[in-house]
């Protein structure tokens, strides 16, 4: 026996098996350790490869990860236990990156750093333990990952409002890093004051839920992770031979089944507010920030793999609007907030991310009849709103305002939403899905123009060519604009030809010494 060994017997005990109160946190180091050790792949030196094949080796020959996996849906996540609960998502997490370093080697792992080290014949591809492991996962409707997926709470812990907080001077003096490995517990804080403190209730509260919200972000980043090396996984085995992909025993949904579809079905649940009546306050009222933003990196990947599907005749047109309606709902909801909020940086990205998403399943969705679009129309409106809000930051090629990112990336998302639904032929008003959200944004827009936004230009320009797009901007009055416009860029050019005038007649003067 060795430290290796110690370390599996702790895991395998009976108490650590049903993750009982108690022995949560320790299931939770050990979990970690193995990660560690994978993740030393990533130094790509011939001793972290060595350790990375090691631990590998050592696992698979107890089928660490078949067994360790399949106790993951029996593990609560809704302890009456707080503490208790932050060491079981944590757990998760951990047992789910390690995961996910294992499948990343198990359909083989090679290039110039492996080749040279001679290590190349130690990762080979192992599709038979892939094969396994993503059957494990996905292979049925109550796979591993639809399971865990479906158990989680995202809603927001809030302290008991009869409590008493502290002075806001001594929370500032109080305030300290939450304990814990930094790439996992970065920017999350804790206060630390005397337990007879009067303010002892308050501040437990506070930082179980700094504690909880931590252990969220975690395992939806592991999520995260596990769905992206899966996809990948699934991609890698269709280049195997053609008998273990007909095999009986080569069950693989992600493929055949429709697995990315449910999987995804299921995470889009988790970020629909809508259905519990909360769809007018925003995500963030209600739900975490950093793990929705984790979620929606999933859905992203998710979106990209159904498209790509689609391409291959696996997917329907029409199966991918109707996942573009489910995307769309999540955009709006995600793009409520205040500007000025603490997490409004997240909020940008996530919907942006969300965006992005949605403009995968259009654009693989073209050949669809616009009829059948239409009836998912109110859903549409709803994303352009959500993408709208958030073009209105002004672009400055010259600036570093981050925002300018969020908007350059937002307004292409919305050209290609525009593009998508829009209806050539629309004889009203009422039927020009420009005219359905632009009113809310107008006057925002023609203000960017005289700013001289010239990428704000560039996506009127698509508004003008859809029907009743020209009359809006008309009305709106966009000429006084265009006018502002061009005597702000008169201003700005005089001033850099004096600059330039003076910078020339300085470096012509010339001194003479004697």
């Amino acid at each position: 026996s060795d430290c290796f060994d110690a370390i599996l017997d702790i895991i395998s005990h009976q108490d650590i098996v049903a993750m009982s109160s108690g022995v949560s946190g320790v299931a939770s180091l050990c979990y970690e350790i193995f990660f560690r050790l994978y993740d030393f792949l990533k130094s790509m030196d011939t001793t972290s490869l060595k350790i990375t094949i090691y631990t590998a080796e050592r696992l698979r020959n107890v089928a660490f990860w078949r067994e360790n996996i399949l106790r993951l849906p029996l593990w609560d996540v809704v302890s009456p236990n707080p503490e208790h609960t932050v060491e079981i998502l944590h757990s998760m997490g951990w047992l789910l990156k390690g995961l996910s370093c294992e499948l990343r080697l198990l359909v083989g792992f090679a290039n110039d750093a492996v080749r040279d080290s001679g290590l190349a014949g130690f990762l080979q591809p192992h599709p038979n333990l892939c094969s396994a492991l993503m059957s494990n996962l996905y292979g049925n409707p109550d796979g591993v990952m639809y399971r865990l997926v479906n158990k989680l709470s995202l809603e927001l812990i809030q302290i008991d409002p009869s409590l008493t907080p502290p002075a806001v001077d001594m929370m500032k003096k109080a305030v300290c890093d939450l304990p814990g490995p930094p790439d996992i517990v970065q920017g999350y804080m804790i206060l630390s004051l005397p337990s007879s403190s009067d303010y002892e209730a308050w501040i437990r509260q506070f930082n179980l839920i700094s504690a909880h919200k931590c252990a969220m972000s975690h395992l939806t980043s592991a999520i995260g992770m596990m769905v992206d090396v899966s996809l990948y996984s699934a991609d890698s085995m269709k280049s195997f031979q053609s008998d273990l992909l007909s095999s009986s025993e080569y069950s693989h949904p992600l493929l055949h089944s429709g697995g990315a579809q449910v999987l995804l079905e299921s995470i889009l649940g988790k970020l629909d507010i809508a259905s519990s009546g909360s769809g007018h306050e925003g995500m963030d009222r209600v739900l975490l920030p950093s793990a929705t933003r984790n979620l929606s990196n999933a859905v992203l990947n998710l979106c990209e793999f159904m498209a790509s599907l689609q391409s291959e005749g696996v997917k329907s047109p029409g199966d991918l609007v109707q996942l573009g309606a489910l995307v769309s709902r999540a955009v709006y909801s995600s793009s409520i907030g205040e500007d000025t909020a603490d997490e409004a940086s997240i909020r940008y990205e996530r919907t942006s991310t969300l965006g992005c998403s949605l403009v995968q399943l259009l654009r693989s969705s073209a050949s669809v009849e616009l009829s059948f679009v239409k009836q998912q129309w109110d859903d549409f409106v709803r994303a352009a709103q959500g993408l709208a809000k958030l073009c209105c930051f002004k672009v400055d090629p010259s600036g570093s305002d981050p925002n300018a990112i969020v908007s350059v990336l937002c307004r292409s998302y919305l050209t290609s939403l525009v593009l998508a639904v829009c209806d050539e032929s629309a004889s009203t008003v009422d039927q020009s899905f420009v005219c359905s959200f632009m009113p809310l944004f107008i006057s925002q827009y023609l203000e960017l123009v005289a700013r001289l936004d010239e990428d704000i230009c560039n996506f009127l320009q698509v508004v003008a060519a859809k029907p009743f797009g020209t009359q809006l901007l008309v009305s709106s009055r966009i000429d006084r604009c265009l006018n502002s416009a061009a005597m702000n860029y008169v201003h700005e050019e005089s001033s850099v030809i004096a600059n330039l005038r003076n910078t020339v007649s300085s470096s012509n003067q010339a001194v003479l010494r004697s």
